[in-house]
């Protein structure tokens, strides 16, 4: 019975993940971003650093730095690509704030489309959530922030792809925040994938932060 029990367990586990395609990054292949808005300064300074930057795990982290109060700052993080409406994209990542009040990230992301990272189809919005805590914690306490793709329409209809973005609001001189460790989930589909700032060997394979920072400790 227990072996019986056992199996069921393992075969639920993988009808499970079979159902999204998951990737991991944490910034060790030296990448930054896939873009950022403004595109000229001021915008967001970013920086693949290491210790003595707060690291959460690895050996690397992205850092943020906001040039100026306005506008506010997007950096790409995300590109998820080869959508159609009714996709749900998650996502989860670790942010290290050095106050309880700025700097202070959030995340939110915006319609593009497959071929082109600078391309906008209309904001996708994004949780209510802004980090506040000190020292790292994942940027939403409730969980992953969750997209439906053509919940809010986009303003391009030939869209088919989500730019997640963090956005950082501090204001100078408290302007830096940190990222690390982000995880993606999107469907199990042909012509579905995920793209990272670099490319890496575990970028965008299915695993867990653990393993892929087993990598590089």
């Amino acid at each position: 019975m227990k072996r019986l029990l056992l199996l069921v367990a393992v075969m639920c586990l993988a009808a499970t993940s079979a159902w999204a395609l998951t990737g991991t990054y944490g910034w060790e292949d030296c990448g930054t971003v896939l873009g950022r808005y403004p595109v000229a300064s001021p915008s967001v300074i970013a920086t693949n650093v290491g210790a003595p930057d707060p690291v959460h795990g690895g050996l690397a982290s992205l850092k943020l730095e906001r040039e100026a109060a306005s506008p506010t700052t997007q950096a790409y993080v995300a590109w998820i690509k080869g959508l159609v409406t009714g996709d749900v994209v998650t996502v989860s990542f670790w942010v290290y704030d050095v106050t309880t009040s700025y700097p202070s990230a959030r995340v939110w992301a915006h319609y593009c489309n497959s071929t082109d990272p600078a391309s906008y189809g209309g904001s996708a919005s994004g949780p209510a959530e802004y980090s506040g805590s000190t020292g790292w914690v994942p940027m939403l306490a409730a969980g992953p922030a969750s997209w439906t793709f053509g919940l809010v329409v986009p303003t391009d209809p030939l869209a088919d792809a989500l730019m997640i973005e963090v956005r950082n609001y501090g204001v100078p001189p408290t302007n830096i925040i940190w990222v690390d460790d982000i995880e993606v989930t999107a469907p199990t589909r042909g012509g579905v994938s995920i793209e990272f700032p670099a490319a890496g060997p575990s970028a965008v394979e299915p695993s867990t932060w653990g393993s892929i920072k087993a990598l590089y400790q």
